[in-house]
């Protein structure tokens, strides 16, 4: 199922850790999603299959990335050759001559979800909100704190600063 940008946004919220698929070892991935995992690969359906997930309730989904990798040719005069050319992997355009490598996403899939994100779609919505007004009232508060301290500290700082 490709993920739209909206989706995208609330499973980052709610699952900000993304690893290599072949480096999660948090919970146990379920077999049904292992078997999605090995037909994926077999058939070279995405560029990166990766876990996203939270250290702090693990509730992670499988996203199959899309994409193409790259080199810019402004890195190097000399690799201007490479300038617009999309690679499938990683390799092939290091093979082309390119010195150094990035990664362009282009779509997302989701492959599985198990635990906490099994909700329903509006259910993690929520969920997601929920988490982002937290964190951000948070942060923002102490944003907040911060810049009052300064003014309460102003005529200090001016003395301090000025003699």
């Amino acid at each position: 199922m490709p993920i739209k940008k909206s989706l995208q946004n609330v499973f980052e919220q709610l699952c900000p850790r993304k690893v290599s698929v072949f480096e999660y070892n948090i919970t146990p991935i379920p077999v049904e999603i292992l078997d999605l995992i090995a037909l994926s690969k077999k058939e070279s359906y995405f560029n990166k299959i990766e876990i996203w997930y939270d250290d702090k309730n693990p509730d992670p989904v499988c996203v199959g990335t899309t994409g193409y990798y790259y080199q810019p040719y402004w890195h190097d005069d000399r690799d201007r050759n490479l300038d617009g050319k999309e690679f499938v992997t990683e390799q092939e355009c290091k093979n082309a001559g390119a010195t150094r490598v990035y990664y362009n996403e282009k779509q997302h899939y989701l492959l599985g979800r198990w635990a906490d994100v099994k909700h329903s779609f509006e259910e993690l919505k929520q969920m997601a909100i929920d988490r982002y007004i937290s964190e951000e009232s948070n942060e923002l508060t102490k944003t907040i704190r911060d810049c009052q301290r300064k003014l309460d500290d102003i005529k200090l700082t001016a003395f301090d600063k000025f003699n």
